[in-house]
């Protein structure tokens, strides 16, 4: 893929998070379910064709949970900071979004 297509910038990794970290995150979707929100269709304007139910992760997880989430972003980002091969590459900003589970 040529360095000019933006598609060269996508990157998946797969098997990245743990199973079992994904496994226990899911658990927690279902248990939780008072602190599940609806968003989408109904709440949200022109979004009516596409409805979720969401946990906010970060708002319920303790500062060690989210130390460690945080430290698999910075893995990831040295990985596709390799794999991209910018003269300069991507800086962690130390500044994440929420973390938020979505189902459909």
């Amino acid at each position: 893929m040529a360095f000019g297509d933006l598609q060269h910038f996508i990157r998946v990794y797969d098997h990245h998070l743990d199973a079992s970290l994904c496994r226990r995150m899911i658990g927690s979707f279902a248990s939780l379910e008072r602190f599940q929100r609806r968003n989408g269709r109904g709440v949200r304007a022109g979004l009516e064709q596409s409805g979720w139910t969401e946990l906010n992760v970060t708002q319920l997880s303790d500062a060690t949970f989210l130390k460690a989430f945080d430290a698999l972003v910075d893995q990831a980002l040295v990985q596709y900071n390799r794999d991209v091969g910018l003269s300069i590459p991507l800086p962690n900003s130390f500044k994440l979004a929420p973390l938020i589970i979505k189902v459909i």
